[in-house]
């Protein structure tokens, strides 16, 4: 996506940069919504992988925190969109901001405020929190972006 995203951005062919970019939101999040629904269905045997004599406890509650944590796989295609979008424009910043932000600059309060109200369990919502906050912030934003672009060059908005 880098690629095309950057020559039609340099070419101002914005329409064909939605296209581009539309499209490649709906592969991902096909992409992350397969996995989530195979980490549902498949997880107690993935974790059986990581033990000779698996114990039921480990099974179980690895199982579950996978679970969780899965909640959010198809939420992270608008930071993976955005971040990308923007290293394509050539505005490094934000895009190293949108990729910190999903495992540092929201997750890391998250984890000390979730794990102090719900314990163990906190962290493994953390992940969630952090997908569900960075994925519909990045969304936000790139509406944003998208509309301020067409503002910017309505009459460049060809191809």
């Amino acid at each position: 996506m880098v690629p095309i995203v950057g020559f039609n951005f340099g070419a101002q062919f914005f329409k064909r940069l939605h296209k581009v970019i539309g499209f490649a939101s709906v592969l991902l999040v096909s992409y992350f919504t397969l996995v989530f629904v195979l980490v549902l269905v498949f997880t107690e045997p993935l974790f059986m992988l990581f033990a000779k004599d698996p114990e039921p406890a480990f099974v179980s509650e690895g199982a579950r925190a996978f679970r969780i944590v899965a909640l959010g796989f198809p939420l992270i295609t608008f930071q993976v969109i955005l971040s990308s979008t923007y290293q394509a424009m050539g505005y490094p910043v934000r895009a190293f901001l949108i990729a910190l932000s999903r495992r540092f600059i929201i997750f890391i309060p998250f984890a000390y405020l979730l794990t102090h109200l719900m314990g163990a369990d906190g962290i493994w919502w953390t992940f969630f929190v952090a997908d569900f906050l960075t994925g519909t912030a990045s969304f936000i934003i790139y509406l944003y972006e998208m509309r301020d672009l067409k503002k910017k060059f309505p009459e460049s908005a060809h191809a």
